[in-house]
């Protein structure tokens, strides 16, 4: 799916929103990257519903028009910036990149859970990671590699050989597989509760262009089918990945989980075990992208 035709997650979270971000019945995000020297300097700060450049003063409103330029009483109709169509969703604020006139805020992904009082959803942070987007897509929908790469965190020995099924529909990729009667994964481990084998599940989903969300839980041996699974201990792990070029993006991740919703320590260690596998991820897409290009990746 281009870019053009669907919201993209801007590069913040809504607690932490840049200056650029409006809010007038319909929310806009402005271009405020100013030419200096050949050089973006992306500084402002908000005047109301208004944004003024850090750099000489100039007001621009949420429409992308010139208002104001500081020592001349007449802006040119020619003084704008481009102005692109935002909504909020699961604590992201997302860009419409394509023409105004076609953004469809229906279109926004929202998982129900988030906002269920029986589900309680912890905000991870953002990853700048040193790939494209769609390299990390691609990470997010392979089991495979779990076994291998996350074996503190989202995988136990032995069931590397267990196949996946792959299903497509006209609005996502979901790659999943049941492992059954195995030890639970370490995330699930430590939250003590479950006593020997257990039966377990991980549904990878990806909705283009760039959300990924995986429902992984765990349940007593024999307790749960793919139906009733809702009702055992389940987290949806969703990475909201922003493109910034062709060789870096960033993952914006968060969980929402249906139990211990009142638990803080608990929200503490998912957040701490997720953090770490991210940074696996990271680091693995970082030596990937050095082995198929050319020249040095900067230090991040």
């Amino acid at each position: 799916m281009p870019w053009t035709r669907a919201f993209l997650p801007s590069r913040s979270w809504v607690k932490e929103s840049s200056s650029s971000v409006s809010r007038m019945g319909t929310s806009r995000r402005l271009r405020t990257y100013v030419r200096i020297d050949s050089c973006r300097y992306p500084k402002g700060r908000r005047c109301g519903d208004a944004i003024e450049c850090g750099y000489h003063g100039l007001v621009f409103e949420a429409d992308g028009r010139c208002s104001r330029i500081p020592g001349q009483p007449i802006v040119p109709s020619s003084a704008k910036v481009r102005s692109y169509p935002t909504g909020e969703s699961m604590g992201l604020i997302w860009i419409w990149m394509g023409e105004p006139p076609i953004a469809d805020p229906s279109r926004l992904y929202r998982l129900p859970q988030y906002d269920d009082h029986r589900w309680r959803a912890v905000h991870g942070g953002s990853l700048l990671n040193r790939a494209n987007y769609l390299s990390l897509c691609d990470n997010l929908l392979d089991p495979s590699h779990v076994t291998y790469v996350h074996k503190s965190t989202l995988a136990t020995p032995g069931v590397k050989d267990v196949p996946v099924t792959v299903e497509t529909t006209a609005e996502e990729i979901v790659v999943w597989r049941w492992l059954l009667d195995s030890p639970p994964i370490p995330v699930f481990a430590k939250t003590g509760l479950f006593k020997g084998n257990v039966d377990r599940w991980h549904y990878y989903h990806f909705t283009p262009p760039s959300s990924c969300v995986i429902d992984f839980g765990t349940a007593d041996v024999g307790a749960v089918t793919k139906e009733t699974r809702h009702t055992a201990p389940q987290i949806y792990a969703c990475h909201f990945i922003t493109p910034i070029d062709d060789r870096n993006c960033v993952d914006h991740w968060l969980h929402v989980r249906n139990f211990s919703i009142d638990d803080e320590a608990v929200d503490a260690q998912l957040t701490a075990d997720l953090a770490g596998a991210s940074w696996k991820t990271r680091q693995f897409l970082k030596l990937s992208r050095l082995k198929l290009t050319d020249g040095p990746i900067a230090p991040s």
